[in-house]
Order: structure tokens, then sequence, then C-alpha cells
């Protein structure tokens, strides 16, 4: 599944794994050695809700988006640091971890609109 800016029509990941999963959640990048470019990690979140994302046991920086019910951007967070809590100030039902700079590339910003998208090429 690609994740794309339908808004810019840019693609944030050709690839976007679903953490649905308490466990999935709760592990999240922790101990990977690394993020590849064209990855995201997409958190389904049990209710709306101000989710706060730490990068504690992470080793590289991330980017956040954060989106409502309707795949709509309401909070961005570029370059979080390793070691760090990012506290949002919106609520969100999903949330988007990705690698740093994939905002930037992206063009991404509050109220742009995100769509999964199947990969014709693969």
């Amino acid at each position: 599944m690609l994740l794309v800016d339908l808004t810019t029509g840019k693609t944030l990941a050709n690839e976007v794994k679903l953490a649905g999963t308490i466990w999935q959640m709760f592990l999240g990048l922790m101990f990977k050695g690394g993020f590849p470019a064209d990855r995201a990690l997409l958190f389904k979140l049990p209710r709306p809700g101000k989710y706060s994302v730490h990068t504690f046991f992470v080793a590289v920086p991330i980017d956040l988006i954060y989106l409502d019910s309707g795949f709509t951007v309401v909070e961005l967070r570029a370059h979080l640091k390793p070691w760090r809590i990012y506290r949002p100030k919106s609520i969100a039902n999903y949330i988007i971890e990705l690698p740093v700079g994939s905002i930037a590339r992206a063009g991404a910003e509050i109220g742009h609109k995100v769509a999964l998208k199947e990969d014709t090429d693969a």
C-alpha cells in the first residue's frame, strides 16, 4: 500500500505497515536498526484522543503525522529525535510514523488529505 498526500499528489511512503494490536503499537519502531526511506508505520488508535509518542529505544529521528477519522492531517511533528516525547495538541484517530524528512519532501501540511492506495506497480 502507498501512502499519498492527495493535496500535493506526492507519495509519503511506498510501503505502509499497520500497527493495529496493543503489542504492535507498544513496540512501534523500538529496537529496530533503522527506518527505510520509503516505509511508514500506521497506528489505528483505539479511540480519538491526544496520544503522545516517545522515541525511547528508537535509533533514528522520525516524522509524525496525526490524522482525524477522515484521514485529514490535524497535526505534524517533523524531526522528532531519539529519546524524546511528543505531546500533541490535537485529537487524532491515526498516527503515522515516517522517516525523517518525509513531511518536507511531500509538502504535507495541516488540512491536507492523505490516503492509502494500492501499489499498481507491485
